[in-house]
């Protein structure tokens, strides 16, 4: 049920293992697929699932957390990955309790912005790749 396939060219020019980690687990949480065109993907990772993953737990406060490991991560993630990604703190009550990641390709225009033959085309492709889904699972 929780089994991803990254790709491993993801991976390969990371600097960080905490890059990777981060960059595996997000991928477990969208079940191996990656941002692309105008998908956009939101997701929440608990801090506590994050300290244990990275093996912090006792390390960094949160401020420190964030700098040096979160804010870090995503950098080498934009960077190796053509995901732009946006980070921003759940809290409760004054506490952080985790993070909201927004997701999508390092390209990504709005619909808004495409032309009307470039939208019939997307709507084409979409159709499609649908039709193809519905028969494999048929």
């Amino acid at each position: 049920d929780n089994f991803s396939q990254p790709l491993l060219c993801d991976f390969n020019k990371m600097k960080s293992v905490n890059s990777i980690l981060i960059w595996h687990l997000i991928q477990v949480k969208l079940r191996s697929d990656k941002p692309v065109g105008n998908k956009i993907y939101k997701i929440t990772l608990s801090l506590e699932e994050l300290r244990i993953l990275t093996n912090t737990i006792d390390s960094y406060d949160a401020k420190d957390f964030k700098k040096r490991v979160i804010n870090q991560a995503i950098k080498d993630i934009k960077k190796c990955c053509n995901v732009d990604i946006e980070c921003k703190s759940v809290k409760k009550e004054r506490k952080t309790i985790g993070y909201e990641l927004t997701l999508k390709d390092k390209f990504y225009i709005q619909k808004n912005e495409l032309s009307t033959r470039a939208k019939k085309e997307i709507q084409k492709a979409e159709t499609l790749h649908n039709k193809k889904i519905i028969r494999v699972l048929n």
